[in-house]
């Protein structure tokens, strides 16, 4: 539904341990991430946290 509408361009990235490098490579000043899944995807905040300070 986001695609469709237009706004943005959606990122997947299949393995948890990647999204944060994914998120340092992509993510510009005044971006909003936005992570969704279930199970171990509770654990990317922290390492999202973890790598802007890096």
């Amino acid at each position: 539904a986001v695609r469709v509408a237009g706004k943005v361009e959606p990122v997947f990235v299949e393995n948890v341990a990647d999204v944060p490098g994914a998120v340092r490579d992509l993510a510009q000043a005044g971006d909003v991430v936005l992570v969704m899944g279930a199970g171990s995807i509770g654990q990317v905040a922290p390492a999202l946290g973890n790598s802007h300070a890096a």
